[in-house]
């Protein structure tokens, strides 16, 4: 999820420097989605569960590697 967040900056910046248009709302994407009306505990909700699933498929790729 930090990689995303730093991503969405970049992606923003990139935006508006490149076609002068914005990406997101907001440029951190956790604002973005706060800005579209989520509540701030729906938001970080969301982070967590995201994040289990990319350890837990993270996990499953490390195993299965070996």
């Amino acid at each position: 999820m930090l990689m995303a967040e730093v991503a969405s900056n970049v992606i923003q910046l990139g935006s508006k420097r490149f076609f002068g248009k914005k990406v997101f709302l907001i440029a951190p994407i956790h604002h973005h989605l706060e800005a579209l009306g989520w509540p701030p505990y729906k938001v970080t909700m969301r982070f967590w569960i995201i994040s289990m699933v990319a350890a837990i498929l993270g996990m499953a790729v490390a195993l299965i590697g070996r």
